[in-house]
């Protein structure tokens, strides 16, 4: 073969080659580390092989200094050529990778093999996480930190799709699930280990089901209302669960029996209880008790009947049973017996007069009836039926004035021209101590009108006076030591009637529910026994009804603690007594920041007697670890003490690497970047030689990084020239 021939077959290889190499360079980038063959055709001694340097650039003779950083074969190839142009004529080069660079990444946390690990140009984040062997069971895939970024690996391994490549230097920190927590009506509330694949009836049957008192139809899981008995009926709707889910199982509300009853308060029914036996069980009915007016509330719908209608209904839990005590109606005038009479339902305006014990000799044939104001006047012998608050007045046979209420002889008198206001009330003996002055008032013709005392205006025959006794009552009644109902007087407060009933039992809580009229209000009297000037010691009006509900007296304790649970509480217990109960903290404890909630509130205390009333939530989270990174024999995350010296972190995480620069080591304050301190705790990488301010406090939460020396491992360079040289005669003979 002649030369011209020889040189067209070698052009042809290299086309080949150039082919090849442009391919290559659409789809890789030169850097560090990348081993490279470069060759100028018909001139063997320009031939090279080079490794990329740290700073990106590599040596070619006659080319000199080229920075290859980020640059395709091609374009390697064409710098190289430009530069030899000068030289040589129409050079012809050729760049091929012989060894392909290595990254470096850090993989951290819940994985079979945590550690620094060596990948492939392209490499993704499966590929590393199998290089370390995979995440473990407790591993939250969820939330798998990638540098600076929060990846869903979950979603990632459904979908290999969504995989992304990885740069040098980057950490992977896969964390432990958090745990699922179950509170409320269940025989096991506590902390359970997040599985995969877990769902809300796994968790509840750990949890030991709900209790005889749950609501499983208004669960919450975390801010959704669950319906537990529709999953439970039909498992194939059951909800799969995330890690750190909260869930709380409500208790049923129980039955609140009000009014004319022996003991009035809240009751929790037995399965398919009717109304009589609730009231029965609430003591019966009082004497004043108006069988023939009851109520039941049922989710605001009002049920009225009488005892006998509604006896054998059944009672469900938080309905509300009132039973309504007789009215009275007010009789006075010229009748045997006058004073108030209780009415029940159907009783008529003569039979009222009969209770009366009948008319006097003197007696009118008219009887006025005076209802809200109004006033007008039937037959004395009427059947029309009373309602009760009516106030009947028979008169005399002559024209005659009306005195009614607190004074001290009510009744009627003779009137006469120019008898005025004062002059009937002194005629009735004078105003008692209890009269209520600012709400007396003249009723003429039906209409009522405010007394002017100052005026003392005359009367008419056939005036009425009215003037109300300041007689207000309030019922109170639960976990009191007297229950029942209460005369107060004006300007009485909360406390002033609690008092009175002989104060609050020893299992009283402390969220007490106020009810006047329609409105509710529910009041801490908590803090009206603290302070009596608080507002929460409200001023009563009158006609309130007060329940006392019984305390709960436990304290749920969960978190790092060596026996969570429920824990009895007694007057007086503090935080340090119940973190006793349950058996002490764990030595993953964070003493400094313990959660108690209790209602609406929540604090954050440190370790120590501080009071509880015994409804509270106590939750001891686990101290946040120490993370050391970078020139150590054992990176990671490390549960330790509230405070740690540097050094024996380093010892703890084993020691410094060869590679370690203790002269530059950074701790950054609760991971953030811009808290950073640098300390030389040594020289070199092995000798620690300074004082205490070498050896600094390091806290849970901080990130301690042990740089690498600049310095050159000699024996490590010549095993890459070792390397180097045996790449090249291999290459040269195979050219």
């Amino acid at each position: 073969m002649n030369i011209g021939a020889k040189r067209s077959s070698l052009i042809l290889l290299l086309s080949f080659i150039l082919t090849f190499s442009a391919l290559a360079g659409d789809l890789y980038k030169l850097g560090s580390g990348d081993y490279l063959s470069i060759t100028v055709w018909e001139r063997p001694d320009l031939k090279t092989e080079v490794v990329v340097g740290p700073d990106g650039r590599i040596a070619v003779p006659l080319a000199g200094q080229i920075d290859v950083n980020n640059l395709t074969l091609e374009e390697v190839e064409q710098e190289i050529t430009k530069r030899l142009e000068t030289y040589i004529k129409e050079p012809l080069v050729t760049v091929q990778i012989v060894k392909y660079r290595t990254f470096r990444v850090q993989v951290l946390g819940q994985v079979a093999k945590p550690g620094f690990y060596n990948l492939d140009p392209g490499s993704k984040i499966l590929d590393a996480l199998a290089i370390a062997g995979g995440p473990l069971p407790s591993a939250d895939l969820y939330d798998v930190q990638v540098g600076n970024e929060s990846i869903d690996l979950a979603s990632v391994l459904k979908n290999p799709q969504l995989d992304r490549s990885l740069l040098s230097g980057v950490t992977i920190y896969v964390p432990a699930a958090r745990p699922i927590l179950v509170l409320g009506e269940v025989a096991k509330p506590g902390s359970y280990i997040w599985q995969e694949e877990q769902t809300l009836l796994n968790i509840m049957a750990l949890a030991g089901g709900p209790l005889e008192s749950a609501d499983i139809s208004e669960v919450l899981v975390d801010d959704k209302k669950i319906d537990l008995k529709l999953i439970m009926d039909s498992p194939e709707n059951d909800m799969k669960l995330l890690p750190g889910t909260t869930i709380y199982i409500p208790a049923k509300r129980p039955v609140l029996v009000l009014g004319a009853v022996k003991n009035p308060g809240s009751i929790i029914p037995r399965q398919k209880q009717t109304l009589i036996e609730i009231i029965a069980q609430a003591g019966g009915l009082l004497p004043e008790a108006d069988d023939s007016s009851l109520r039941l509330e049922r989710d605001g719908v009002i049920h009225e009947g009488t005892l006998m209608d509604l006896a054998k209904e059944e009672i469900l839990y938080g309905d509300i049973i009132t039973v309504t005590e007789m009215k009275q109606v007010i009789v006075a005038g010229k009748v045997m017996r006058p004073g108030a009479y209780s009415v029940k339902k159907g009783l008529t305006v003569s039979d009222v007069l009969a209770l009366a014990g009948g008319l006097q000799n003197d007696a009118a044939d008219l009887v006025t009836i005076v209802v809200n104001g109004e006033r007008r006047e039937v037959s004395v012998n009427s059947r029309e039926t009373l309602s009760g608050g009516e106030s009947l007045f028979v008169g005399a046979s002559n024209q005659r004035v009306l005195v009614l209420g607190s004074v001290t002889r009510p009744g009627s008198f003779n009137w006469q021209e120019g008898f005025s206001v004062l002059d009937a009330v002194a005629m009735a003996g004078g105003q008692t101590d209890r009269a209520d002055l600012d709400n007396a008032v003249i009723i003429r013709d039906g209409i009522r009108k405010p007394i002017s005392w100052e005026e003392n205006e005359l009367l008419y025959g056939g005036d009425i006076i009215e003037i109300p006794e300041w007689q207000r009552e309030v019922l109170i009644m639960g976990e009191i030591n007297h229950p029942g109902s209460y005369k107060i007087e004006r300007g009485q407060k909360l406390l002033d009637i609690i008092g009175i009933a002989g104060g609050l039992s020893e299992n009283a809580g402390y969220q007490i529910s106020l009810r006047l009229a329609e409105e509710f209000e529910d009041i801490d009297i908590a803090k009206a026994l603290k302070d009596p000037s608080h507002q929460s010691n409200v001023t009563l009006k009158g006609g309130e009804v007060i329940f006392v509900p019984e305390a709960k007296q436990e304290v749920l304790v969960f978190g790092q603690v060596q026996k969570p649970g429920r824990y009895g509480y007694k007057q007086g217990d503090d935080l340090t007594t119940i973190i006793a109960l349950a058996g002490g903290l764990t030595n993953k404890a964070d003493v400094s920041r313990i959660e108690i909630k209790r209602g609406e509130e929540r604090k954050f205390v440190e370790f120590g007697n501080h009071s509880l009333y015994g409804d509270e939530v106590i939750w001891v989270r686990e101290a946040r670890p120490i993370t050391i990174l970078g020139e150590v024999n054992r990176p990671g995350a490390y549960s330790v003490g509230e405070v740690n010296r540097l050094v024996e972190l380093i010892a703890m995480a084993g020691g410094p690497t060869k590679f370690a620069n203790l002269a530059d080591i950074r701790v950054y304050r609760s991971g953030d970047a811009e808290q950073v301190t640098t300390v030389a705790a040594g020289r070199g990488r092995l000798v620690f030689e300074g004082g205490a301010e070498d050896n600094p406090e390091v806290y849970p939460g901080d990130v301690v990084y042990v740089s690498r020396s600049n310095k050159l491992d000699l024996a490590e360079v010549a095993s890459y020239l070792s390397i180097i040289s045996s790449l090249s005669n291999l290459i040269r003979v195979w050219f």
